[in-house]
This record gives structure tokens, sequence and C-alpha cells, in this order.
């Protein structure tokens, strides 16, 4: 069991209102626990407020659990990089503009499965095999996929678009804030029983308030949302309601706008002239299109 064996963040795997405890494991072979260099045991408080992620109804109360295996390297492999410092220049690709003649070289392509094929039945050394396969797409990528260009300045330090739900308060910021001080307290406490039975019971009164605000805010939001609704409705303005609809949802959160993108023949363009005259051109031939023979005239007349 890699709990408490290896290095890292121990901790309890599941904490409530209930109670705390270890119920959730990791567990390795005994020959291989020397590959295991790390176990990491996250509360789902503190991963609230790092990374901004968003609960439904309740918080969970069982938190992950992150462990690192140092696979080691067959002694048939490649080892004149070790002890050298890593490569952290490694370009940045703009996969939107990913091209489509990517692994469109054919000679390239074959003489990479056959060195493949040559490491797997004669040398039987699939680490290397991989290094083939990696160095073609690496390759490619270089010869055809263009580079990000790296941001520099203050706007490239900007912290990234919080979470949150749109409901989300000051209020409910400051009690999330206590529940996490609580439950700090409460989980760290090694003294007498009395003192850890009152730091539960302040970390269970403090999260039922958060909750139970978190519950109120969230229904207001939604009643609230309803009522414009509602209105928009009555007022037979079609147009206003079927925006504020579209408006709602994870659907608005995920994309706001149509994407100024189109396919040619070099692959995918963002650029403004481009995309316009693609629209353009796509356009005319949709109307005017000329007679066709599939269609009656019926048809033609609608």
């Amino acid at each position: 069991m890699l709990n408490g064996r290896a290095d890292g963040n121990n901790d309890f795997t599941c904490v409530s209102k209930r109670g705390r405890s270890v119920v959730d494991y990791v567990f390795a072979p005994h020959e291989q626990l020397d590959m295991c260099t790390s176990c990491d045991v996250y509360l789902m408080s503190d991963l609230i407020v790092d990374t901004g992620l968003n609960f439904e109804k309740s918080i969970p109360d069982h938190g992950p659990i992150v462990w690192t295996v140092n696979v080691k390297k067959d002694i048939a492999c490649d080892t004149s990089n070790i002890g050298q410092a890593p490569n952290t220049d490694r370009p940045r690709y703009n996969l939107k503009r990913f091209p489509l003649n990517f692994l469109n070289n054919n000679k390239h392509i074959q003489d990479t499965i056959d060195k493949i094929e040559h490491e797997l039945v004669t040398n039987k050394d699939i680490n290397s095999a991989y290094t083939e396969f990696v160095t073609l797409i690496e390759k490619e990528m270089k010869d055809t996929v263009p580079v990000l260009k790296t941001p520099t300045g203050p706007s490239s330090n900007k912290r990234k678009k919080s979470l949150r739900k749109p409901y989300w308060t000051e209020e409910l910021t400051s009690l999330w804030n206590k529940v996490c001080i609580k439950e700090k307290q409460w989980l760290k406490c090694k003294n007498c029983t009395n003192l850890r039975r009152k730091l539960k019971q302040e970390f269970c009164n403090i999260r039922n308030q958060f909750d139970k605000l978190n519950r109120n805010t969230k229904r207001k939001f939604q009643l609230k949302e309803q009522d414009n609704l509602s209105k928009l409705f009555q007022s037979n303005n079609t147009r206003d309601f079927w925006k504020y609809i579209g408006n709602i949802g994870i659907a608005n959160e995920r994309r706001q706008n149509i994407p100024f993108k189109v396919k040619t023949d070099e692959g995918f363009s963002s650029d403004v002239d481009v995309v316009l005259d693609k629209w353009k051109t796509d356009y005319e031939k949709l109307f005017n299109s000329g007679d066709n023979g599939n269609f009656d005239n019926n048809h033609l007349d609608w």
C-alpha cells in the first residue's frame, strides 16, 4: 500500500461532516515499490481553491490520489542523454492551423515503418521502436505545422479565468474560506479528544452554513432567470427570448462566437480575408447552382 509509505502529501482520503477516514488506497506489487516515487492525497477543498473546480449540489467527500511511477529504461536503450539537462525550449505548435499534408511523405513513413519492424522483430526492443515513431511525428510537425509565438510582457502572466458559477457572491467566498480554515484546523489537530471534537463541530457548523447559503443563492438565481424568461415570453419578443435562452447553460460558456476559421487546400486558416472570401464563394455556389435535373418543377417552384 502506497498511502503513507511513498514520499508525498499523506492525508485523509474522505472528509465530511460525519467524520474523516482513509477508505481509498493505492496498491502496488512489493517487488515494484522502488519504482513508486511519490503518492499524494489531495483534499477537495484544496482542489477547489487552487483550480476553481465546480461542484453542483454539495462538495464531494472523497479526494483524488495521485502517484508517480518511475519506469526504468532497458539496458539496451540509448543512454547517451543521461545526466544532461532536459530540453525546456520545445516549440509550441499552432494546432488550429493543422496542414492537410501532414504525414504525406510516403518514403519517410515507409523508412520509419521498416526501422520499427526491425527493432521489434530483430532486436525485440519496443522502446527503440517507439522512439522511431516519436521521431517521425516530431519531424513532421517541425516541417509542416506552424509554431506558436511565445507571449511576452504583462499580458503573459494573466490569471486563468475563474470557473465559479454565475450566482457566486462575495458572501459565499467569505464562507468558503472559513470552511477551508476550519477543515485544516480539525484535520491537523493532534491534541486531546475534546479539542478535536470541538474543531470538528466548528467545521460542521460552518460547512452547514455554506451549503445552505449556496443552495439558497443558486435557487434565487434560477428563479430570477425563470422570471426574466417569462417576461420576455409574455412580451412576444421572440428574438430576445431565444437569444436569452442561448445565453444560458454550459454551451454558452464553452463557445460564445461562431468559429472564424475555414478549411482550405493548405489546411485550416483564421485569416480574415481568407475566411470572408471562402464564405462568399461557398454561398455563391450554393445559391447559383443552376438547373438540376434531379428536381421536378414543383420542387423548383418552392
